[in-house]
């Protein structure tokens, strides 16, 4: 039986059975950490959707005995057993540090990370652009926030801000869901409210998707 792993599916379902907020938030932010399957290949522990399930556990169960920020070294060792010491690592330090950018702080508050996206482009650092995309859109299709003028602003802005390649991968991912389903629906929705509110969405950032969009359809 072939099954195919999909970060958008594990979010609906973490968020229905009520996981701990911070692997959540980990996950939205890199989609591509829920399945370690290099890790897998070497015959190591890796991380996969079960683990990221017990490692909720574990952070619930420290949060109702004596609070997360006191038992990060416990952690440290009890989840090693769970990701690998390397995803370890990155997860504890995400969630003692908080730096990265999380695809929340996009929609929610973007022009408090919105120097970070920029250096990102002025380093030419389009791996990073790519993987902030893929949360993004990730995270609109699995939470389907509510928004109001504020949240569609930082959107618009978002959108319009990075490379015009990049973006088509809010595109791209779009495209896989189902045409009846509710996430694409949300997404219909959201995309005919941000055209009608800004000219600026419909001038730097669909038009200029649809002209690449036939582009590629003309060289197929």
């Amino acid at each position: 039986m072939y099954v195919e792993v999909s970060p958008h599916d594990f979010l609906v379902y973490a968020a229905n059975n009520k996981f701990h907020s911070i692997v959540i938030e980990f996950i939205q932010t890199h989609p591509d950490y829920l399945y370690d399957f290099e890790s897998q290949r070497k015959g190591s522990v890796y991380a996969n959707p079960a683990s990221w399930e017990r490692v909720s556990n574990l952070l619930w169960g420290y949060e109702y005995r004596s609070g997360i920020s006191s038992a990060y070294n416990d952690l440290e060792h009890l989840v090693a057993g769970l990701l690998n010491v390397s995803m370890t690592r990155l997860f504890i330090e995400f969630a003692r540090e908080r730096k990265d950018i999380s695809p929340k702080d996009i929609f929610h508050e973007y022009p408090k990370v919105r120097g970070q996206v920029k250096e990102y482009m002025k380093d030419r650092n389009y791996a990073k652009l790519g993987e902030l995309m893929i949360a993004f859109t990730t995270f609109l299709t699995s939470a389907r926030p509510d928004y109001t003028q504020t949240e569609q602003k930082n959107i618009i802005d978002f959108l319009t801000d990075i490379p015009i390649d990049t973006a088509a991968l809010f595109v791209s991912q779009l495209d896989e869901l189902g045409r009846s389903s509710d996430e694409f629906k949300y997404v219909t929705r959201l995309h005919m409210a941000l055209m009608k509110m800004s000219d600026k969405y419909k001038k730097d950032f669909y038009e200029p998707i649809v002209s690449v969009g036939r582009g590629k359809n003309e060289t197929k």
